[in-house]
């Protein structure tokens, strides 16, 4: 069964959870987790890309934008469309909506800002799993 961990911010700005997903794919490929991160359109997946090369000086994350049929080995792919067909640990969602291929991960992890229209988001996407069935978890962020 898959696990939903929903991981609530006190920042409201946008740009958090963009700095805690780069901070959540760094830890989980320390521990030899592979990471698809599913963005709203390619502009987001772009600018995410960038990121994950400049959010921490001394940090390294292999990762590659995913292109249709695409299939090299990389621990972290980043995409707006459906996943990698590749086995992959942890689905980050940067998206509004439950994405239809969660059963095929192992984990995954929602990033809700601290803004009310994020939480409301998050509140639907909660319920959403809930009647679902899966497992639920929500840890608060301290910065």
């Amino acid at each position: 069964m898959t696990r939903i961990d929903f991981y609530i911010l006190p920042d409201q700005q946008p740009a958090a959870r963009q700095q805690f997903c780069c901070r959540l794919t760094e830890k989980a490929i320390k521990h030899a987790k592979s990471v698809y991160i599913h963005t709203n359109g390619h502009e987001e997946a772009e600018m995410l890309d960038e990121l994950l090369w400049s959010f921490r000086e001394d940090s390294f994350i292999p990762h590659q934008l995913v292109a249709k049929h695409d299939e090299t080995p990389c621990p972290v792919k980043i995409g707006w469309q459906l996943p990698p067909l590749s086995s992959t640990s942890l689905l980050i969602n940067l998206t509004d909506t439950v994405p239809s291929f969660v059963d095929q991960f192992e984990r995954v992890a929602e990033i809700v800002a601290g803004d009310g229209i994020s939480r409301k988001t998050a509140r639907q996407n909660f319920k959403s799993y809930r009647d679902k069935g899966y497992s639920l978890h929500s840890h608060n962020i301290r910065s």
